[in-house]
């Protein structure tokens, strides 16, 4: 089997959800100074290639992340919650459903290109928190070498080893933050179903949107599931059903727009405008 070089941070699974019958839908983007929509399959965006890699790793192990985390831990049991949501069974979900659907949550907040960099540049500082915290290990990696300070033998003697802590260590810790899953396993959830509007959902490759920290009582997550399905997870009934549909669809494509980095996905042309305004524009 060839290996999965093409790693999606935004999960194919969910962008399916605004293709047209023939399989695509609207990407909208900046390419230098143009603005423009293209229509791609799921397959052929929001990925970049070997995103995921550990390139210290031996060659059939690189794509452990890809594999193992993303692929079998994250986005298959996510893909199935979603169809249930979708489907209108938020109130059946198990548990372990629940469970699944934080995880998901959690690994989109980290699994962009932009946060994937950042998490490589802070591989050495990982790597030394985790021999601080576990000295055996340094003394084992260290074997027969003359005893240097820590943080000395880190700088001069990681050798990949701070890409393989910060990918292979600290990224799944963070998908399954026990203390994170957990507050948003309490917290309220709801899917507004909303047939009757006459605007479309957008999502982006910021596909999960948090408004204020995990802990404020006024922490919001908001999620759509299709041009039609929200998801949303609060600590307290935001009334959202007394608003029209329009007007929900109307605020949630501003804060999606907003939120986004570079690419924004709909099922049609019609919020180009609105796109094209706040792609790539602070919050105001």
């Amino acid at each position: 089997m060839s290996e999965p070089i093409d790693h999606h941070y935004v999960s194919q699974f969910l962008l399916s959800g605004w293709c047209r019958q023939d399989g695509r839908l609207a990407v909208f983007s900046h390419k230098g100074n143009r603005f423009v929509v293209d229509w791609h399959t799921p397959k052929y965006t929001g990925y970049e290639p070997k995103l995921y890699s550990i390139s210290a790793l031996p060659q059939p192990e690189q794509q452990w992340v890809e594999q193992e985390i993303m692929s079998k831990v994250v986005d298959g049991p996510a893909s199935l919650v979603l169809q249930r949501m979708r489907a209108g069974e938020l109130a059946n979900l198990s548990a372990d459903e629940m469970s699944v659907w934080v995880r998901f949550i959690l690994a989109q907040w980290i699994r962009s290109p932009t946060d994937i960099a950042k998490l490589r540049r802070e591989g050495s500082a990982a790597l030394l928190r985790a021999l601080e915290a576990n000295p055996e290990e340094y003394e084992i990696l260290r074997g027969d070498a003359p005893e240097t300070p820590l943080v000395e033998w880190v700088q001069n003697h990681t050798n990949g080893l701070d890409e393989i802590v910060a990918l292979g260590r600290v990224l799944p810790k963070l998908i399954s933050d026990e203390e994170a899953g957990n507050i948003i396993i309490r917290m309220r959830w709801e899917v507004f179903h909303l047939p009757s509007s006459s605007v479309p959902l957008l999502t982006s490759d910021q596909p999960v949107v948090r408004l204020e920290g995990l802990k404020s009582r006024d922490c919001l997550i908001v999620i759509p599931l299709d041009p039609y399905r929200l998801f949303v997870a609060s600590n307290y009934d935001r009334k959202l059903r007394r608003s029209s549909p329009d007007k929900i669809a109307k605020a949630m494509n501003k804060t999606m727009v907003q939120a986004a980095r570079f690419k924004v996905f709909g099922s049609s042309e019609q919020h180009k405008r609105l796109v094209e305004k706040w792609l790539g524009h602070d919050r105001g």
